[in-house]
């Protein structure tokens, strides 16, 4: 049986990661298209900057 070294363990990682923030944000995008109410639109806008922010900073790391 292979084993993963750390650094292979860290990068399925990061993609798996990285593919549930870009699922969450495919789903407010859906959610923000289908939304008719203004008071739930500036909720789910504020949903979608969180996760754009937590995108951006797994991309840069600082």
């Amino acid at each position: 049986m292979a084993t993963m070294s750390p650094d292979e363990d860290e990068a399925r990682t990061d993609r798996h990661e990285e593919a549930a923030v870009d699922d969450r944000l495919g789903t407010l995008l859906e959610a923000i298209e289908g939304e008719r109410v203004p008071e739930r639109l500036l909720k789910l806008a504020e949903m979608l900057q969180n996760e754009l922010s937590i995108r951006r900073q797994r991309r840069r790391p600082n």
